[in-house]
């Protein structure tokens, strides 16, 4: 049994990095332990290297052993197979959660795959870089993000309050939510804008007027284009696990684009400011509703995390 309490970190790239960091930033020094699992070799050592971890293990059984709090902070394609391998050897009351932008098909694969004595809460730190570089990654990513969590139904209140605890300590604010109803905003609020970008980009690329859009193309364009230069294989797990929200959401574009081009060619001028209007007025709401102060919770939450954190849970508890 392990001599302290340890957390263990599956995925060393911008978020695991993160997380390594906040984490160190939240304990008093020596009181657990931080451990760093990547199939990278070099990722690992650069979270060692940073500060993130206080050791890494290529080995990812023996990563998550004894562990009293596991993060899956790898790509969504990655989740389901993680789960797998380490499900037989977590300990019980165990807190395992994820990082994933798509929570629905992470629940059932928890439910699926995971045994009944551990505490899954699924997790989404909204921080908006995807494809960030790790060498990016510090603490301070999480001041004022909304972190939503979504709980298992058998994950015990202690477990839930540890985490939430954890997450405003990091300076988030922590956000429960029903699974489906995070994929409905995730689609929105960060997968729709990524095919936005890429319709825009293909439809441009696609043109026969190709070499002179790159001639003349401004920041406007590159800013919209932007999210397409990231990595293929995390954008199509996060959309493929989202099937459902987004077709939803694209559906409600292609009406929305269908309306616009129907007003520009009315020609009707008063019509087209009234709707930029309209979407300029949401667009200040949306930035004032996301102004505010620093969190007064942040050090409550530092210290309730400690409490709880070096009370029961760093004991091996059995299930009932």
């Amino acid at each position: 049994m392990a001599s302290r309490p340890r957390i263990t970190i599956i995925g060393t790239g911008f978020v695991g990095t993160a997380l390594g960091l906040g984490l160190q930033r939240l304990r008093p020094s020596g009181n657990f332990e931080i451990v760093g699992h990547d199939k990278s070799a070099p990722a690992a050592a650069a979270a060692k290297k940073r500060g993130a971890i206080d050791r890494s293990d290529w080995n990812l059984i023996s990563a998550v052993d004894e562990a009293d709090l596991i993060f899956i902070a790898t790509p969504v394609q990655a989740v389901r197979e993680t789960m797998m391998h380490i499900g037989p050897h977590l300990k019980a009351g165990a807190i395992v959660t994820d990082t994933a932008g798509t929570k629905s098909e992470v629940m059932r694969w928890a439910k699926e795959v995971l045994p009944q004595s551990v505490n899954f809460i699924g997790g989404d730190p909204m921080l908006g870089r995807e494809g960030a570089p790790v060498e990016g990654a510090t603490a301070e990513v999480f001041n004022k993000a909304i972190y939503c969590l979504a709980p298992s139904v058998n994950a015990d209140a202690d477990a839930i309050r540890i985490l939430a605890d954890f997450v405003t300590g990091l300076g988030a604010q922590p956000y429960f939510v029903d699974p489906d109803e995070h994929d409905g905003i995730a689609a929105a609020a960060s997968h729709l804008p990524f095919l936005l970008s890429l319709a825009l980009m293909n439809t441009a690329a696609h043109s026969s007027s190709w070499a002179e859009i790159q001639k003349v193309a401004g920041e406007n364009f590159k800013t919209s284009s932007a999210p397409v230069n990231t990595d293929p294989l995390r954008w199509s797990s996060l959309t493929t696990t989202n099937a459902v929200a987004l077709s939803r959401w694209i559906d409600n574009t292609i009406t929305e684009l269908q309306s616009l081009k129907s007003v520009i060619a009315t020609g009707d001028l008063e019509a087209i400011e009234k709707t930029l209007d309209q979407a300029r007025v949401a667009h200040i709401r949306m930035l004032r509703a996301g102004e505010s102060d620093d969190n007064p919770l942040q050090e409550v939450g530092k210290d309730r995390f400690r409490q709880m954190l070096f009370g029961n849970f760093g004991q091996r508890r059995e299930r009932k």
